[in-house]
């Protein structure tokens, strides 16, 4: 039974039906590297940071886990030991990181050039992209803060040298983006998916950038504005699905939707600044006219806005049921006309017959609920 087992687990060949493994074996086949290609230390203690350097490079794992890693010491120290035995880390192509700091991330990544795959979610700013441009066979990048927004020295000008290996991009709370970092992510020819999270200072030609990019099949983007700018998505062959969270929908945004017949997988969580109806009719006439063939339709609206729009609306609701007071307003003509999201949702699913829809309730200015909206859209999809 037990050799029958080892045989699941480990390559043909190494267990043979013929032998009893002796003891010796025994202690070759729990470190034979089949078994430890990936290491996650969840819930682990580590005493001695030099002993589990050496015990990667024994195994030759290619991948480590650290993100829930219960420090038996204080952090700084910890990441002082770690990075001092980095150089035994010899093996590693991936790597997750629980909260860290930039310059420990930056001294990390540097003993750990042959890296292929960085997730760093909790990373506390600031951090440097050139220590990340010197990571040659980078594939994977995200990069993320826990609470408030993450700054990244230098721009992002030194991410260019990755234009030849990098395939997902992901720079969620990121701010402080220029015209200059959005013209680096437009030499990444080979990026296949890229998340922004704060595109209020993107300039109108950020999806000509974008569409440039043509191996791109998944495009999030977070906290900016769209328009008729929309239609530079037409010529991305390989573009299936875009996101846009917190984006003011601008006049032009309907007709641009035209012809842009390859995503197949929509998200929209809006937010608005004024003219509340005409961006909603942007959104529901552009995509029920214009998108027709999509899989997926996914609008999100939150409680704070259905909350205001209450309170506008005042008593001319008072007399519907609790589920058809929540309206959302769009054009009629030269009115405005006020849909419960129920009567919306039946709505759209009669333009759209063959896509699958969902309007999207959300807590009141929760906006980790929308990152887990789209995280949800995501794995339905």
């Amino acid at each position: 039974m037990f050799l029958k087992e080892l045989k699941k687990v480990l390559p043909p060949g190494v267990v043979d039906d013929a032998t009893r493994p002796s003891r010796r074996d025994l202690y070759h086949l729990a470190y034979h590297n089949s078994l430890w290609t990936s290491l996650s230390l969840k819930n682990m203690k580590v005493y001695d940071s030099e002993r589990l350097g050496e015990f990667l490079l024994k195994v030759g794992s290619r991948g480590i886990d650290l993100r829930k890693m219960v420090f038996v010491k204080d952090r700084d120290t910890t990441w002082s030991e770690v990075i001092s035995v980095s150089p035994k880390f010899t093996y590693l192509r991936k790597i997750q990181l629980p909260r860290v700091s930039g310059p420990v991330l930056s001294e990390l990544i540097s003993c750990c050039p042959q890296l292929e795959i960085l997730n760093s979610l909790l990373t506390t700013t600031p951090v440097d992209a050139t220590t990340l441009g010197k990571v040659p066979n980078l594939k994977e990048l995200r990069l993320k803060t826990g609470l408030g927004l993450l700054k990244i020295e230098s721009g992002l000008k030194p991410l260019e040298s990755l234009s030849g290996s990098l395939t997902s991009l992901s720079l969620l709370t990121v701010s402080g983006l220029a015209d200059c970092d959005y013209d680096s992510i437009g030499t990444l020819t080979n990026l296949e998916h890229i998340e922004l999270g704060d595109c209020t200072e993107a300039p109108l030609t950020i999806f000509k950038t974008l569409s440039d990019l043509l191996k791109l099949q998944r495009i999030r983007l977070e906290k900016g504005s769209v328009g008729e700018n929309i239609s530079k998505l037409q010529k991305s062959d390989n573009l299936r699905q875009l996101e846009l969270i917190d984006f003011h929908v601008l006049p032009g945004f309907r007709t641009g939707l035209a012809g842009v017949d390859n995503i197949r997988k929509l998200l929209i969580i809006p937010t608005y600044k004024d003219e509340v109806a005409r961006s909603n009719t942007e959104i529901i006439e552009g995509v029920t006219s214009n998108l027709k063939h999509l899989e997926s339709f996914y609008l999100g609206v939150t409680n704070e806005w259905l909350e205001a729009m209450a309170m506008v609306i005042g008593d001319k609701q008072k007399h519907k049921a609790p589920g058809d007071r929540e309206c959302f307003p769009v054009e009629k003509g030269d009115r405005v006309e006020y849909i419960s999201l129920p009567g919306l949702y039946r709505r759209i699913c009669r333009e759209m017959p063959g896509s699958k829809v969902k309007v999207l309730k959300m807590s009141a200015g929760a906006r980790s609920e929308e990152r887990r909206v789209g995280k949800e859209c995501r794995s339905r999809w």
